[in-house]
């Protein structure tokens, strides 16, 4: 009986932490967890901050398998010492990123895809004038995770877009004999 009893209480545990599971990321959780790796305004950090985060250099964690090959062909094609056509981080639209609030919102979702626009604020030191960018977003649902398919801002109408068009620019042409 009392085997009977910890079998029982066993599968309702099991049962219980089942039902208490994080259901399946959202497009909103998995933008808001990125932003989340940057420092604040005032130096906040928030849970997740990391002083040493970078989008790019884990990029499948970040970016659909098609945006991956790109980023990685620009980083071949770059010379030892040079700075590639991705010049700055994407996700902040900025070369030297932290020190904002992000808001993060859904436009359009599907199954498989959805649609944010992301509007970073820099409070200035005029409050009058804080510095806000506005970022659009593709996403894609790779398996059960969400991830960037394209990036465009006011100065940029198409991370893939730029990045296609300047990887074929670099890569060594072969001559017609």
């Amino acid at each position: 009986m009392r085997a009977l009893l910890i079998a029982v209480a066993l599968v309702l545990t099991g049962a219980a932490s089942a039902l208490a599971a994080p259901g399946p990321e959202t497009p909103k959780a998995f933008l808001e967890g990125l932003y989340a790796h940057y420092e604040g305004p005032d130096g906040r950090k928030a849970p997740g901050y990391d002083p040493n985060f970078c989008v790019t250099c884990k990029p499948a964690l970040w970016f659909d398998p098609a945006m991956v090959t790109l980023l990685r062909e620009d980083d071949r094609l770059t010379p030892k010492g040079d700075i590639g056509a991705l010049d700055m981080d994407p996700v902040a639209m900025s070369q030297d990123p932290g020190g904002f609030i992000a808001k993060v919102e859904i436009r359009t979702q599907t199954a498989t895809t959805a649609h944010a626009v992301v509007t970073l604020t820099y409070p200035s030191h005029v409050p009058e004038e804080p510095g806000v960018v506005v970022i659009r977003m593709s996403l894609a649902k790779v398996g059960a995770h969400w991830r960037i398919h394209d990036i465009s801002s006011d100065d940029l109408t198409s991370l893939r877009g730029m990045l296609i068009k300047e990887n074929a620019a670099r890569r060594p042409r072969h001559k017609r004999r």
